[in-house]
Formats: C-alpha cells, sequence, structure tokens
C-alpha cells in the first residue's frame, strides 16, 4: 500500500473506534449504507484525514463494525445483491 494512503497508528485506532461504536448501536440495521458512509466521511474531515486515505478508513471501520457484529455481513451482500440487480435492468 502506497505509504499515502496507509493509515497511521491513530488514523487506524480512531476508525477502530468509530467501528466499535457503530456496531454497539441498536439502530446499525437501521442505518443506510449512506448513513454509515456519511458517519465515515464526517470523522475523517474532523481528524484532518486526507482524501487518499478514506479508503483505507473506511475499510478499518467496516472492518470493526464486522468483528463486532458478524450479522451485518448478510445485510451487506443482500445489499450489494440488491445493487447489481438494480443495475442490470
Amino acid at each position: 500500500m502506497n505509504a499515502k494512503k496507509k493509515l497511521t497508528k491513530a488514523e487506524a485506532q480512531a476508525a477502530g473506534r468509530i467501528g466499535k461504536r457503530l456496531a454497539e448501536r441498536p439502530s446499525l440495521l437501521d442505518m443506510t449504507e449512506g448513513d454509515i458512509l456519511d458517519v465515515v466521511a464526517i470523522a475523517s474531515d474532523a481528524i484532518g484525514l486526507g482524501d487518499g486515505k478514506f479508503h483505507a478508513f473506511n475499510l478499518k471501520v467496516y472492518k470493526t463494525i464486522l468483528e463486532q457484529q458478524p450479522a451485518f455481513a448478510e445485510r451487506l451482500v443482500a445489499s450489494f445483491r440488491r445493487e447489481v440487480l438494480a443495475s442490470e435492468d
């Protein structure tokens, strides 16, 4: 991974904390992908994360959510399938 795109230890810890907080929310299953992306974008802006690191930050947040809430993976897969089917129409 390019050094400009790799998260620092502090950035990775921040992403982990955000993912953990999201996973603890009872309303996580009611949140849309857009809602989660908004949270991640606001948090990355708040810590001054550059655009090049956003993808890595977003992945770390999702990884943490999935570690805390493995059942959330089913929701992500179902959402992805709906998007693929919609794009084929």
